[in-house]
């Protein structure tokens, strides 16, 4: 069965995918369109608009900061050993974003070394002259 073209009404074979005609892309070409007797009337010449011009937010450019390089995790670590509280008290005052993530879990892991020493004193009854003389 013959396909019609929808933009000239030229009768096309099964096999193509644009009109033999004018090359209009045969919209629905598994679809086969009747023929038009009365003569074909072309409806689809309509100019197209969008309706609005929609406006796109700009993209928030953070500053660069470059990552930490190993000489400064380096003196991090270094200062962090010697002054371990004063150490990660500095480094939360880093405007390296690494820096004061590492000094959070450090300061939290120290935390809780401190409740775990607090538990097992008091849960287990061990003293303090027990642990420093064995």
């Amino acid at each position: 069965m013959p396909k019609y073209c929808s933009s000239c009404g030229t009768s096309n074979p099964d096999h193509v995918t644009n009109c033999v005609n004018c090359g209009a892309v045969l919209d629905n070409y598994n679809q086969v369109y009747p023929v038009n007797q009365g003569g074909y009337t072309q409806p689809y010449n309509q100019q197209y608009s969008q309706p609005y011009s929609q406006q796109y937010p700009q993209a928030y450019n953070a500053p660069y900061n470059p990552p930490t390089t190993m000489g400064g995790w380096f003196g991090w670590l270094l200062l962090c050993s010697f002054f371990p509280i004063i150490g990660q008290l500095i480094m939360l005052s880093s405007k390296d974003e690494s820096a004061r993530n590492f000094a959070k879990v450090q300061l939290l892991l120290a935390l809780i070394g401190i409740i775990a020493f607090v538990v097992i004193v008091v849960v287990f009854g061990v003293s303090l002259s027990d642990i420093f003389n064995s």
